[in-house]
């Protein structure tokens, strides 16, 4: 079986008797980085060291193991059974199979280039829709706002309102265009983390002012529980601030008038590790199973979401998400389902700083 290879975890399986969910998510650290490995050309399972990789190779009946490397990177592995006849790989079999994964590794990462090719281009299609779709109104907004300005009669108040809409919606769509841009240099692995010490309770704090004229609209009640940690931070401030603000605008946009927000922050261990963690629950729409499954997906929205808000284009959690990624750390949903609220919360591991 070939066993295809994405940043060293197996995402494909293809060959006789082995099936991708015989190696789903299996990573590939655990079968080919043991330290007899290293700079080899093939691996069989006799000189495994490491007894969980030997477990793994002995439930899937694997005998031998060669990397199929170009240019020094390992783009599959081809895995064999033991020999019909019974007998181990001879000198000659290893020499063969060599020469074979080699070429056969060159025609692998050739097909991974032009299906990453063909991907980026449908990606791009989809942007280019989604862009398109979304913008036709705030353009014509602003287009008819500045067309109701030309007239030569207008009260000074009619004046400020149709320049206040103009204003908004410009203001709208540079929003859009940067998460565009941003989403499609997460695409482009262009994405840049640069670190610093920072104060998580003051990216909150601004979050919230920013959007003070909704939460006095909405009537809602804001609730701060921040603990320790938030002050200590090491990390990119833009991009924990756009994760804060994206949580906080989401809570804002689809919790009910008088409903409640609560931003709470804590020290956690998660498996062992120090992280902080900063959660946004509100009392709003809920989530369903399926929602909570595809929060994280580029340009998905809930169904309730669209109905709330049908201008958003569904890129702010895959954004946050990604950032979250990208500095070691995690987000966690939670929801009791449709109209009972949702919990967001995000860990980061607590470094000391550069």
């Amino acid at each position: 079986a070939f066993l295809i290879l994405e940043k060293h975890h197996i995402v494909d399986v293809f060959g006789i008797g082995y099936t991708a969910d015989d190696f789903r998510g299996a990573p590939f650290d655990e079968l080919m980085h043991a330290s007899a490995t290293k700079g080899k050309d093939a691996l069989a399972f006799e000189e495994v060291g490491d007894e969980r990789a030997r477990d793994m190779l002995r439930a899937r009946e694997i005998a031998l193991l060669i990397p199929m490397r170009v240019h020094g990177e390992e783009v599959a592995v081809l895995a064999l059974g033991t020999k019909r006849a019974g007998d181990l790989y001879s000198a000659k079999d290893l020499s063969l199979l060599t020469i074979f994964a080699s070429e056969s590794g060159i025609a692998i990462q050739n097909a991974k280039l032009y299906r990453d090719l063909k991907k980026s281009d449908e990606m791009k299609s989809q942007f280019i829709s989604v862009v398109s779709h979304q913008m036709r109104t705030p353009i014509s907004a602003i287009r008819w706002n500045l067309e109701l300005l030309r007239q030569k009669e207008l009260a000074p108040e009619k004046r400020r309102e149709f320049l206040a809409n103009a204003y908004h919606n410009s203001l709208y769509i540079a929003a859009q265009l940067d998460d565009v841009l941003t989403a499609l240099a997460i695409q482009n692995e262009q994405l840049i983390i640069q670190k610093a010490a920072c104060d998580a309770h003051a990216f909150s704090m601004d979050a919230l002012s920013g959007f003070e004229h909704q939460i006095r609209d909405k009537h809602l009640e804001v609730k701060l529980e921040l603990g320790s940690g938030g002050r200590a931070l090491y990390c990119d401030a833009k991009k924990i601030q756009k994760v804060i603000q994206v949580l906080v605008y989401n809570a804002i946009t689809y919790t009910p008038a008088n409903g409640t927000i609560t931003i709470r922050s804590e020290e956690r261990a998660i498996l062992g590790v120090k992280h902080f963690a900063l959660s946004v629950t509100d009392t709003g729409i809920g989530l369903t199973d399926e929602e909570k499954s595809r929060m994280f997906d580029k340009f998905f929205r809930g169904e309730q979401a669209r109905l709330i808000a049908p201008d958003g284009m569904g890129l702010g959690m895959f954004i946050a998400d990604t950032f979250v990624k990208e500095h070691g750390g995690q987000f966690f949903v939670e929801s009791g389902g449709r109209g009972k609220g949702a919990t967001f919360t995000f860990a980061l591991p607590i470094e000391p700083h550069a």
